[in-house]
This record gives structure tokens, sequence and C-alpha cells, in this order.
């Protein structure tokens, strides 16, 4: 299929009971004349929505975001370079299924992170970095 940028005009406020599809009026924009002239109305597709766009940000998988239901806050498990783990309080910004988007003047790319184990690991514990 051919990959192109539209604008939703208007949305149908209710899916299809059995496909669970919606109902969208898109405005396409730099179309060839061809592709003009090959678009057809009522006809099936697959959208990718993007609603924001975040560059140059700190992301994590998701599996290393720890929550303080207590006080609603979040951290991440860093290792120093004398491998002590470390808890950094953390923002949370935007997220997906698998990476959350952090923000923290105190993690920087190229930290190791933990991902797995962390919910059990004092703050200032010594810790060995073994294979995934």
């Amino acid at each position: 299929g051919v990959q192109t940028c539209a604008l939703p005009i208007s949305v149908n406020p209710q899916a299809d009971s059995m496909s669970q599809a919606v109902k969208v009026r898109l405005r396409f924009h730099g179309l060839t004349p061809l592709q003009e002239r090959t678009l057809k109305t009522n006809v099936q597709g697959t959208a990718r929505i993007v609603t924001a766009t975040h560059r140059h940000v700190l992301l994590v998988e998701r599996a290393a975001l720890l929550r303080d239901d207590e006080s609603d806050t979040y951290s991440i498990t860093v290792v120093t370079p004398d491998s002590v783990a470390l808890n950094i309080p953390v923002t949370v910004g935007a997220q997906n299924d698998s990476l959350v988007e952090i923000i923290s003047d105190r993690l920087h790319a190229g930290q190791t992170v933990i991902v797995k184990g962390q919910y059990s690991l004092a703050d200032s514990t010594k810790v060995t970095i073994g294979q995934p």
C-alpha cells in the first residue's frame, strides 16, 4: 500500500458493532495527480494516528519504572560508575505499552538502568551487572 499524510475532517462517534471499525473522513495532502484520481470513497484502510511527537527525550523500558503508590511518585534505579544502585526520582512523560518518557535532571543518556529485580533492591546496594 501507499503511505501518505492526512488530517481527519470528521470521525463517526459510533463504531460498527461487528467489526469495531470507525468511519473517518480524511483530507489528504501532497498527493500526486495520479494518486488523487485513484482515491475512492468508502474504502477500508489502516491508520497510524500520531497525537504528539516528542524529540530528544529519554526513554526507558516500562519495567524500569518504580511507582510509589503512597506518594504517587516515580523513580528509576540506575547503576553508578562505582557499581552502586541508586534510586532517582523522575517525572513520567509520554508512554506506550513498552516505553516511558522520563523527565529528570539526574538521569542522562548512557546510564545503566536496572529493569528487573529493582523492587527489592535497597538504595546504595553494591551490584554486579550480569548477562541478559
